[in-house]
């Protein structure tokens, strides 16, 4: 192959968009190095799959300037090799790929890429295998879908052609089919060729007929026999595929032959809920209804076919079947009338057109209007307040149509609920009010709500406040509306006696928490485990909003009920949360924890402080294995051998726990290895126990003396018994 036609190759390639474009013009593309990264990236296109060989690729990655003007190196045989090799095995997936693509156009009719595919040597496997060349079975294949009845002729002399299938045992009659070749069709059918015959997903020619609206091949199959209403493995008609796709003479040639217009699917959905989902209204009306479809047929959800039509968007569907006598009321197994699709979706036309056939519009349970105030449809839901809809109405829960607005944050049907009397302070059966949903981010609703006299200090039954979500959610301008009118800022939940200003510390929001502290909050108010909103900072890692708490005054070494400080906290845990809540990187946890360590050492954190047991912030790092951490405090002069109540020192945790670099980093600065706990134990022994011997060796002076004792503390009683037993069978023998 020469060099030009390899430009042209690769030009091609270019213009069919399937490499990358650089930013050289047309002419002077690197057109060698194009083509190497076809080999690279395992992504050609077809005229470089099928244009050169091994030989050509050596030669094209080898050549020197001007071709490869920015090659850094050149490759060696063996990265040829492999590279040639890994480039034919992602060839064959891609070759197998596209005989996938082939088939798949083929039955749904899509001459262009089919043409395009086989003119570029796609041919469609009758095995799992894919090889060089097709096989006469496969060339059949090929010239069913084309049309060529001369060549599955010709063949047939040599092969049984009707017995001819994929390997998803789609036969050359479903291909012939499916592609409209009516001669091809006919001379299969004349060989013998099974009419009702299956492919793996159950599908028969005449529903890839009625599915590709070829009318009249359905109808040539159903003379020559065929099964008018077989069913696919998952319950699909020959009528429904043709009610979906929206062919309409298929569907009337189908029904004039028999076709039962109320069969239903392994799901319960029938032709014409399938009619009606697609939106073809013709087929719909028409046909199914007037040729006696049951109009409230529902499947296994309780869906019907004005279900589908409203869901979907299809309204003139909806209105007709409305005036042809559909039970507006009916109600699907999770309680939905039409009437709530209509509003879940916006649809008022339908809507009014339910209510005037008299659809409830406060059905049991959600209504209609809670509906469209969450989904925030006004129109809809002030057109449904004008019909009379009761703007206080309650769901199973307990929740309105106010709160559903204000959770949504649709200020103008929340405001619109308002002026027509909704009560503002009305509880769900969680104690849930409108005023809760809106502090969590709506701050138009919100200031509605309290302007009209929404409590302020309402709790739910975990004793959570508006305020509580206005902080959690760091939503300082609703949290301030919410004091001014006069929240109580150390109000305690019930669950963990939790403040707002807990909440705000625990997702670092350090603005409201700033502004809480401005109208009063505590600093230091402990929740039910002692925990205050510094410990909270310290645990979640944010740095920031703990230098801003310590400024205002809190306590850096104020203990909980276990004894354990804002460091201590921060030594075990800090940013662990973060890690687990948002996926950051334990690395950068590390680093987190690191700062907000030494931001409470700066600003006065007694590193040695003690809790209920006796640890230090130390003792937590270096059992947590919080190296980044441990290190620090011992920088930070933590006195290293402390101990706690059961007479362990950060070593001994640290030897427990395996932790390498911080016993490293203790034996390093001075770390006392031979202190013993209450049950006599010393860092070494644990070390001994755990079989740890890089630990052993770490805490043996000179790193040999005692990783000698311990080799023959272990060794030298086994050496010593198996050569007494080895001495005493000498004996008997020689004796």
């Amino acid at each position: 192959m020469s060099i030009a036609s390899l430009k042209a190759i690769a030009a091609a390639s270019v213009i069919e968009n399937k490499l990358p474009k650089t930013s050289l013009t047309q002419d002077s593309l690197d057109y060698t190095k194009i083509i190497k990264r076809c080999i690279k990236y395992y992504s050609p296109p077809k005229y470089c799959i099928n244009n050169y060989d091994e030989d050509t690729c050596i030669d094209l990655i080898n050549l020197k300037q001007p071709f490869l003007p920015n090659l850094s190196k050149k490759l060696n045989p063996d990265e040829i090799h492999e590279k040639l090799s890994a480039y034919k095995v992602k060839l064959y997936e891609y070759k197998v790929q596209l005989s996938k693509y082939l088939s798949e156009a083929a039955l749904k009719g899509r001459e262009n890429i089919v043409n395009n595919l086989i003119r570029r040597g796609s041919y469609i496997s009758t095995s799992d295998t894919y090889s060089e060349e097709p096989t006469k079975e496969e060339i059949c294949i090929l010239a069913a879908i084309q049309g060529d009845t001369d060549t599955i002729l010709s063949l047939s002399e040599d092969i049984n052609v009707v017995e001819i299938h994929n390997n998803k045992n789609v036969t050359l009659l479903m291909y012939a089919v499916a592609n409209d070749r009516t001669e091809t069709v006919l001379e299969l059918i004349k060989k013998g060729a099974e009419v009702d015959k299956q492919d793996k997903k159950g599908m028969t020619a005449l529903m890839y007929a009625a599915a590709n609206g070829h009318t009249d091949l359905a109808l040539v199959l159903i003379e020559n026999g065929a099964e008018v209403d077989k069913q696919s493995k998952q319950g699909l008609t020959a009528l429904m595929w043709a009610a979906r796709k929206g062919h309409t003479s298929t569907v009337l040639t189908l029904i004039e032959n028999g076709a039962e217009v109320d069969k239903q699917d392994e799901e319960g959905r029938t032709a014409l809920m399938a009619a009606a989902a697609g939106g073809h209204t013709d087929i719909a009306l028409a046909l199914l209804i007037e040729k006696g479809a049951e109009v409230d047929k529902q499947d296994e959800e309780g869906k019907t076919a004005l279900m589908y039509a409203i869901r979907d968007g299809h309204t003139d569907i909806a209105l007709a079947l409305i005036e042809k006598g559909a039970e507006v009321d009916k109600q699907d197994k999770q309680g939905m009338a039409a009437l709530m699709y209509a509003a879940f979706v916006g649809n008022k036309d339908v809507a009014l057109a339910l209510i005037e056939k008299g659809a409830e519009i406060d059905k049991q349970g959600m209504t209609a209007l809670m509906c469209a105030a969450g989904e925030g449809h006004t129109d809809l839901a002030l057109a449904l307040i004008e019909n009379g809809a009761e703007v206080d109405k309650q769901d199973e829960e307990g929740r309105t149509s106010l709160m559903a607005a204000a959770a949504g944050g649709h200020t103008d049907i929340a405001l619109a609920l308002i002026e027509k009397g909704a009560e503002v302070d009305k509880p769900s059966k969680q104690g849930l009010t409108a005023l809760m949903c809106a502090a969590g981010g709506h701050t138009d609703i919100a200031l509605a709500l309290i302007e009209k006299g929404a409590e302020v200090d309402k709790q739910d039954e975990e004793g959570r406040t508006a305020l509580m979500a206005a902080a959690a959610g760091g939503h300082t301008d609703i949290a301030l509306a919410l004091i001014e009118k006069g929240a109580e800022v150390d109000k305690q939940d019930e669950e963990g006696k939790k403040t707002a200003l807990m909440y705000a510390a625990f997702v670092g929001n350090k603005d409201v928490a700033l502004a809480l502290i401005e109208k009063g909050a505590e600093v230091d108010k402990q929740d039910n485990t002692g925990h205050t909103a510094l410990m909270a900072a310290a645990a979640i890692g944010h740095t920031d909003l703990a230098l801003a708490l310590i400024e205002k005054g809190a306590e850096v070494d104020k203990q909980d009920e276990e004894g354990k400080t804002a460091l201590m906290r921060a030594a075990i845990e800090a940013a662990i949360p973060s890690v687990v809540m948002n996926g950051i990187p334990m690395y950068l946890a590390d680093r987190v924890r690191k700062k907000i360590v030494l931001a409470l050492i700066e600003k006065g954190a007694e590193v040695d402080k003690q809790d209920e047991e006796g640890k230090t912030a130390l003792m937590h790092a270096a059992q947590n294995n919080h190296s980044n951490v441990a290190i620090k405090l011992i920088k930070k002069s933590a006195e290293i051998d402390k101990q706690d109540k059961e007479g362990k020192t950060a070593l001994m945790y640290a030897t427990e726990k395996n932790h390498i670099d911080i016993v490293e980093a203790l034996v390093n600065k001075g770390a006392k290895i031979n202190i013993r706990d209450k049950y006599r134990r010393t860092a070494l022994s644990m070390a001994k126990e755990k079989y740890n011997t890089e630990i052993v060796r770490l805490l043996t002076p000179q790193n040999n003396k005692y990783l000698a004792k311990y080799c023959c503390d272990i060794a030298l009683p086994i050496i010593i018994g198996v050569g007494s037993y080895l001495l005493y069978n000498s004996r008997k023998i020689n004796y």
